[in-house]
């Protein structure tokens, strides 16, 4: 009778762990997506450490419970595996769409706002003229926002973050010889 009771909890307190736990990882992937996490510590600590924890803490209720059975054990690895994969990939596709790409700069216009970390890093715009720029990032976007005399604006997407109210653009001044003195990222 005791055995049956220890077994009745365990089945419940696991059952909640595991609600739990993909409630979790709904909030996670959501995050992933909505702040367009790429692979570094706190992106990868936030997916495995949960799920480490999940399996030794399970691991601990089926072996003092007793209800260790090949079934319960892979429909329960299923379940916790599952959205780990798929944190896991959307943190390795946000990876793969940051990259700098001129085709993905021209074609995915309203994605730059992904892309422009990548830019700034890899190429020195300062110092660069203007025409070396335009051929590096294709036609400025045609606005007035920011727009000076001595400047090109380009159109980056909406802000990042989680709420996306306004806009980015890339904006760069020009000395009186055309070469790029600053560089700002700017909201509208």
């Amino acid at each position: 009778m005791l055995d049956n009771n220890i077994c009745k909890k365990t089945k419940i307190i696991s059952i909640i762990l595991l609600f739990l736990y993909l409630i979790y990882y709904s909030l996670i992937i959501s995050w992933i997506k909505f702040m367009h996490s790429e692979i570094n510590i706190y992106s990868v600590v936030g997916i495995f450490v949960p799920f480490i924890l999940f399996l030794l803490i399970t691991y601990g209720l089926f072996k003092t419970s007793g209800l260790i059975s090949k079934k319960y054990i892979t429909i329960n690895l299923i379940l916790i595996i599952l959205p780990v994969l798929i944190s896991f990939g959307l943190v390795v596709y946000n990876e793969a769409e940051s990259k700098f790409n001129y085709e993905k700069w021209i074609g995915k216009q309203d994605k730059r706002v992904w892309m422009v970390d990548d830019l700034l890093e890899k190429h020195k715009i300062l110092n660069m003229s203007k025409d070396d720029i335009i051929k590096l990032l294709g036609k400025p976007s045609d606005t007035q926002y920011f727009k000076e005399v001595d400047n090109i604006v380009y159109y980056l997407g909406a802000e990042r973050g989680l709420v996306r109210i306004d806009s980015e653009w890339l904006v760069i001044w020009f000395d009186e010889k055309d070469t790029a003195i600053d560089i700002k990222i700017m909201r509208d």
